[in-house]
């Protein structure tokens, strides 16, 4: 009896965690004009037993060039640049959300990958990770953004963070949550590069390294 109230109880448990939501696409990947305005969309799609759904994102990834134009739109409405977080309007009976990005290259080639975490607000471990990967017609590809990558570690963080990478970085910048930047440097070298973060406050933080040829990096991190 005990062994099937527990199967029970676990069955209930997951239902009551499971996503609410899905993407349509779950990514997308576009080539786009190189000196006009292009849309990317991905839709946002509600479980139909659930009556209202509010969701949240946050940014994790952008690696798009400083020179292109770019704007976010969603449910809620639309802003001139990448935001780093926020809500979305509240999505009701046969509503679909939507997440839509604005770029232009202002006649620049290269590549970016931008990425949302999109969450359902109060449980940020209920989401989804949506990519948008974007390339002008005479670029080779996707494959020289993956090569722009590092490794940071200890995350979470209590004294120094740690930085490696391959790329020859011009800056290293620190945000908080809100979005200011309480750090920028200028390494001399791409291994072992520390940061002391024992004075910040606990919470959420933003590493962005950018590159030499001006592709920039966005990764999440924790100070406990």
């Amino acid at each position: 009896m005990k062994a099937i109230f527990t199967v029970l109880l676990a069955i209930v448990s997951f239902s009551l965690s499971a996503q609410n939501f899905t993407f349509e696409p779950t990514s997308l990947e576009k080539t786009i004009v190189i000196d006009d305005d292009s849309d990317l969309l991905i839709d946002i799609i509600r479980n139909e037993e659930v009556d209202t759904l509010r969701l949240s994102y946050e940014l994790i990834t952008n690696n798009i060039p400083e020179e292109w134009y770019t704007a976010y739109c969603d449910n809620h409405g639309c802003y001139s640049t990448l935001p780093e977080s926020g809500s979305m309007s509240p999505m009701y009976e046969d509503m679909i959300g939507f997440v839509k990005l604005i770029i232009n290259p202002n006649s620049v080639e290269g590549n970016g990958i931008v990425q949302y975490y999109i969450y359902e607000d109060n449980d940020y471990e209920n989401g989804q990770t949506m990519t948008f990967i974007i390339h002008t017609p005479n670029t080779v590809g996707i494959d020289n953004i993956i090569d722009l990558s590092f490794n940071f570690y200890p995350n979470p963080v209590i004294n120094t963070l740690t930085i490696d990478t391959e790329e020859t970085t011009l800056e290293i910048s620190i945000y908080n949550l809100f979005g200011h930047q309480i750090l920028s440097l200028h390494p001399q070298q791409n291994s072992n590069i520390q940061i002391n973060a024992q004075l910040w406050p606990t919470g959420i933080y933003f590493l962005e390294l950018k590159s030499l040829n001006g592709v920039k990096t966005t990764r999440k991190f924790v100070k406990k």
